[in-house]
C-alpha cells in the first residue's frame, strides 16, 4: 500500500496522525543524513508490523511511503495506536 506522508521534524515527542489518507508525523530528529527518515521507518514499522520504505521524498518534507499488507490492516494498527 502507499501512503502519503507529511513529516515535521524535531519535535519533542514521536507521534502521527491520520486525516483524509495522509499521514501527518511529528519527528523527533533533525532533517539531516537521512536520521528523520530513519526514525519514521523504524517506528512506523514497529507500530504496523509490516515492513515500510520510503519511495519518494527522501530529502522532502513530503514522502511517499511503501507498506506491506492491506489496507485495512494498516488503517486499523495506526488508528489503534492513535497518534503514540
Amino acid at each position: 500500500m502507499r501512503l502519503e506522508v507529511k513529516v515535521t521534524p524535531k519535535s519533542k515527542k514521536f507521534s502521527f496522525s491520520l486525516e483524509n489518507n495522509v499521514l501527518f508525523i511529528k519527528a523527533t530528529e533533525e532533517p539531516e543524513r537521512g536520521k528523520v527518515n530513519f526514525e519514521i521507518i523504524k517506528e512506523l514499522q514497529k507500530i504496523i508490523g509490516k515492513p515500510v520504505r520510503i519511495l519518494k521524498g527522501q530529502k522532502s518534507r513530503k514522502k511517499i511511503l511503501e507498506i506491506g499488507g492491506n489496507e485495512k490492516e494498516i488503517f486499523r494498527s495506526l488508528g489503534e495506536e492513535k497518534g503514540c
